[in-house]
């Protein structure tokens, strides 16, 4: 049995299919504009999910301690930007 709790495998589920049924659509559309919606999309989710980005941010801490924290702020940003 899974160790993790039903609420959130439902959760992960539910954000699964929410994310394929946006998605799906964009291979529909040219490689540049689905890339933009994508980096949009990215950028978003970036600013909403807080723990996300800040877990980010803590690795990037990690990785590159000469940078500020507001260089790393920005290229985590940038990351969920790419990703998208």
């Amino acid at each position: 049995m899974s160790s993790v709790p039903l609420a959130k495998r439902l959760r992960r589920a539910l954000r699964y299919y929410v994310l394929r049924m946006l998605a799906a659509p964009l291979s529909l559309l040219p490689v540049s504009v689905a890339g933009a919606i994508g980096a949009w999309g990215g950028g978003l989710y970036g600013r909403l999910a807080r723990g996300e980005r800040q877990k980010a941010v803590e690795s990037l801490a990690i990785a590159f301690p000469e940078r500020s924290d507001a260089e790393r702020e920005a290229l985590a940003l940038e990351c969920f930007r790419h990703l998208g």
